[in-house]
């Protein structure tokens, strides 16, 4: 059967790893960047709190004291009023009005800070708030001298409400949220998501308690817990993690549970809730509580244990330690259908993501062929913290008993080197903060954007893919001294078919549209082939069925494998063979459709080398009973637009598009969305102002039709947005844009420096800190009056 071959969409989850080692999976020492050497205790400072710790930023858990808050407190207001600086706010009259109503000096400070971070709203505010908020509490109970009265004691808990409506009073203000309960709880079984039983009985199943784990455990001991739901309509996943203390009596039901989280995800509908315990409550140990007894949503804030969707960010909310004897038989970490969506208050990350900036690279080790990893930025300092640098460099404290434990053990040593230092870098930019203004952009000039030839490349392989041309471009291959033209109808995926390459040949790219051209510039980004032999010395590795979430009534399956391989899927008792450009593949079966239970395996080779190793089994399971209504992205369609991006997709569905009620083609993936789909093609014309379009899905039986509102004007083209660009790169990363827009790149003073299409736009110099760029976006001949201006800047935030 042939193989189907979506492109270039690569599956990342949630960095699984944590806070602790994968021995199975740690990558040669000498492909790991160096521990950074412990800071001086009088130096240190607070960078996070959560599961009722003080968390530093080499990862380290603090004990609380009165200078380890004070430091923390001056770092915030240096951090705070310079930002308030920056945008004309009058600090003063607020600091003289605390002042007035409170004595205390630190307390003074924690409510200088509430307002500052209210009035400033910097990137880590969600957890500036909290940290401020678990230092005000640890002061009160332990650290306060004993002078300050119960009406200072209570009125300082926050802001007040006497200062608070004397703030309010003289126009500096504050604000309060308060949020949750039930309406919580129906919220969250309104979108999907399971709302378990109560806990610590059954259908609860308790997988045991597990130890060293500074950040998780402190001095208490975790217990995991999970339930999974089949009702349809809120089939998923929930896990929890009492913490518990250890009253030496000998029976287990009278210890404490001290500290607590409960994460729940609709599988089908990839949403999520979170809960914890009420702040300094304990409750008994294997006692029934229901889900009211906790506090979730939006009390979350209130209740100042930490910023949940901080560090639970990526394709899922769960962080799995799969060494760990109580993970083991819980679930993989590709859980959901589509990178997951957490319903939490509105000032916390909201799951930004999942980043596409390593899709600038051609490395032979690329994170994101595993995992979906959220965008990082300062807005999750703590996923950055605790997350990511556990995974790539190991626990701070002991690196010699908890090593990194990515990249994976096969990985040659530095190949994944690239990835790392880019994401840790992006983690020192902020969220970008841009406004959308009125522009006026000049017409079309002779620059295009150079596409890119994704990488790596190997020798023997007959197929390259390149993303970034615009639509319709004439895209040319140069390989060596040939070359290969297509012409461009997916921005982020343009595959050739190509003689058998070979190492040390060298390949690039160029487009052409309408007298424009990238000419030569695409040269700068010329990916070397290479020999798969030098590569991967003990041969290819086993590639991977992803999502290993397969369907019942599906009839693909996906793969990841080396870019060229050919690879083999086993389903069933049949076998298909195919290869595919990029580092994931869909392949149709000859066992469709699908029936519970079977089996599905895969090998590749190169150059007919020995087969590798098969890829783990996976099992076929049954459909949902109540599919998704697809979604559409964005809502509403442009006049002009010729592709259209779909989602909310039940893995293995055959989905059926319309305009106007008449068919407009459809597709089956086995992933949970389509991006890019040529409806022009399939319906012959583009899309015209008043057309509606359709979508429903069929996965062993028929699903919900979602409508769109009338297609708009194209005048009505709205600004793109791109992720916070840092000095230094010559490209912006495309965060929102309408599928096959032309996205063009101004600098201050109106030159055009970037004009392509789809994730990445590369542009014709390096950024430096301090430019202001307009980002604007076209489809067919209308641009959008709008764009999108931010300025560069350093890690330090500077630039501006």
């Amino acid at each position: 059967m042939a193989t189907t071959v979506l492109g270039h969409r690569s599956f990342l989850t949630t960095l699984w790893i944590a806070t602790v080692p994968l021995g199975i999976a740690a990558c040669a020492d000498e492909a790991r960047p160096p521990p950074i050497e412990d800071a001086a205790p009088s130096s240190e400072l607070i960078l996070t709190y959560g599961h009722g710790a003080f968390i530093s930023k080499r990862g380290v858990t603090l004990a609380p004291s009165l200078g380890l808050f004070e430091r923390t407190q001056q770092d915030y207001l240096t951090s705070l009023r310079a930002d308030a600086v920056r945008a004309g706010i009058d600090v003063d009259p607020a600091q003289q009005l605390i002042a007035a109503q409170v004595s205390d000096p630190f307390l003074a400070n924690a409510m200088l800070i509430d307002w500052l971070i209210q009035a400033v709203k910097p990137d880590m505010h969600a957890t500036m708030e909290t940290v401020n908020g678990a230092m005000r509490g640890d002061y009160l109970d332990k650290l306060a001298p004993s002078r300050l009265d119960a009406k200072e004691r209570h009125q300082t808990k926050g802001v007040g409400k006497e200062t608070a409506a004397r703030l309010e009073a003289s126009g500096i203000g504050a604000r309060v949220t308060y949020n949750g309960g039930q309406k919580y709880i129906d919220e969250c079984r309104a979108a999907g998501v399971p709302i378990p039983p109560p806990m610590f009985q059954k259908p609860w199943v308790n997988r045991g308690t597990f130890d060293s784990e500074e950040f998780i455990s402190g001095d208490t001991y975790p217990e995991l817990w999970h339930y999974r739901s089949e009702e349809p309509g809120s089939e998923g996943l929930c896990l929890a993690l009492p913490r518990y203390f250890v009253d030496g009596d000998g029976d287990p039901d009278n210890d404490g549970i001290d500290l607590f989280g409960l994460i729940c995800l609709g599988t089908t509908t990839s949403k999520a809730c979170f809960w914890d315990n009420p702040r300094d409550t304990t409750f008994r140990r294997n006692e029934a509580r229901p889900i009211s007894d906790f506090v979730g949503g939006y009390d979350l804030k209130a209740n100042a244990q930490g910023v949940c969707s901080d560090c639970h960010s990526g394709e899922n909310p769960f962080v799995f330690h799969p060494e760990k004897a109580a993970f083991v038989g819980v679930t993989g970490p590709r859980v959901g259908g589509s990178y997951y969506e957490p319903i939490v208050h509105a000032d916390w990350p909201q799951n930004p993501g999942p980043t596409r900036v390593l899709e600038t690279l051609s490395t032979t080790g690329r994170c994101d062929s595993c995992h979906r990893l959220p965008a990082v930025s300062t807005e999750l300092s703590g996923y950055c913290a605790m997350v990511l640098r556990t995974a790539v460099f190991g626990r701070f404290i002991a690196p010699e008993t908890a090593p990194a434990t990515m990249p994976p053990s096969y990985a040659p040593s530095g190949d994944y080197g690239d990835d790392i230092t880019t994401l840790i870098e992006q983690c020192a930019l902020p969220a970008a903060k841009g406004k959308v203004v009125p522009v006026f952009p000049p017409g079309d000039s002779e620059f295009l954007s150079p596409p890119m030839a994704i990488g790596p490349l190997y020798g023997c392989a007959t197929k390259v893919a390149v993303r970034g041309a615009v639509l319709d471009a004439k895209v040319t291959l140069h390989i060596n001294s040939s070359t290969y033209d297509v012409i461009g109808r997916n921005p982020d995926f343009v595959e050739f078919d190509v003689p058998p390459l070979v190492a040390g040949d060298v390949v690039w790219a160029e487009q052409e549209r309408s007298g424009s051209s990238s000419g030569a510039a695409g040269m700068a980004r010329a990916v070397t082939v290479l020999d798969h032999r030098m590569v991967f010395p003990r041969g290819l590795p086993a590639p991977q069925i992803n999502p290993d979430l397969v369907h019942a009534c599906a009839s693909s399956v996906a793969v990841v494998h080396e870019p060229g391989a050919t690879v083999t899927v086993y389903g069933d008792g049949t076998a298909v063979t195919g290869s595919g450009s990029t580092s994931w593949t869909a392949f149709g079966t000859a066992n469709a459709p699908y029936d519970i239970g079977d089996e599905f395996t895969a090998r590749q080779q190169l150059c007919g080398d020995p087969l590798s190793d098969p890829a783990p089994s996976v099992f076929a399971v049954a459909a949902p009973a109540t599919l998704n209504a697809p979604a559409f992205d964005p809502g509403r369609a442009f006049a002009g637009q010729e592709l259209v991006s779909v989602s909310n997709l039940n893995n293995g569905s055959k989905t059926k598009l319309e305009v106007n009620g008449m068919g407009a083609g459809g597709f089956s993936t086995p992933i949970s969305w389509w991006p890019n789909y040529d409806i022009a093609t399939a319906f012959g014309r583009p899309l015209r102002n008043g057309d509606t379009l359709s979508g429903s899905q069929d996965l062993c039986a028929a699903g919900p039709t979602t409508v769109t509102p009338p297609t708009a004007k194209c005048e009505e083209l709205p600004a793109p947005r791109i992720f916070q660009p840092g000095p230094g790169n010559r490209y912006v990363v495309v965060n929102i844009a309408v599928p096959g827009a032309r996205v063009r790149v101004y600098d201050a003073s109106g030159t055009e420096i970037g004009d392509g299409s789809g994730s990445i736009i590369w542009l014709s110099r390096a950024l430096v800190a301090g430019d202001e760029i307009t980002v604007v976006q076209q489809i067919g001949e209308c641009t959008s009056r709008a764009g999108h201006r931010l300025f560069v800047v350093n890690g330090n935030g500077n630039g501006k």
